[in-house]
């Protein structure tokens, strides 16, 4: 599930397998008496008592912040992730060690993309600007059959740029 901290910021904990976590996660946030509950014993128990779990779970998240959150689950050989914002995973240690922001050059200018997906022996296809608003628009019709006279009517007559 995904948790609001105490500034409004949201941590996502991503136990699959939530009986190899539930203990660890309680006794690292100084909640152990949630170990011995009988509500949440295992994983059936949580899933029936669903509504008290979720209730302790976002009372527990409230009392630190975003940062803090981050700090003490650093401890912990669990997955979870911070909720980030485009702005912080520009500068996230994960997601650039991973290669998922590359590079532009246009014109000296560089600007950060999101890589795609895909990857080809290993790596993502390079990156490249769009093309500009109309930048191609003769080179298509001329392959659609178009000649330049037809193309000169149609910007003449301001259906193409």
């Amino acid at each position: 599930g995904t948790y609001r901290t105490k500034d409004g910021r949201h941590i996502q904990l991503v136990f699959l397998q939530g009986d190899r976590y539930w203990a660890d996660f309680c006794r690292l946030v100084g909640r152990e008496e949630l170990v011995d509950d009988p509500r949440f014993a295992d994983l059936a128990a949580r899933r029936e008592n669903r509504g008290a779990c979720v209730a302790e779970l976002k009372a527990e998240f409230a009392k630190r912040t975003f940062e803090e959150w981050k700090e003490l689950l650093a401890g912990i050989d669990a997955p979870w992730a911070p909720v980030q914002a485009v702005e912080e995973l520009l500068e996230d240690p994960q997601v650039l060690a991973n290669g998922y922001i590359g590079e532009v050059v246009e014109d000296d200018v560089k600007y950060s993309l999101p890589t795609v997906p895909v990857q080809f022996d290993e790596r993502p296809p390079e990156l490249r600007r769009a093309p500009e608003h109309g930048e191609h628009t003769e080179a298509v019709l001329l392959e659609l059959g178009r000649t330049w006279e037809d193309i000169a009517t149609l910007k003449d007559a301001g259906a193409i740029p």
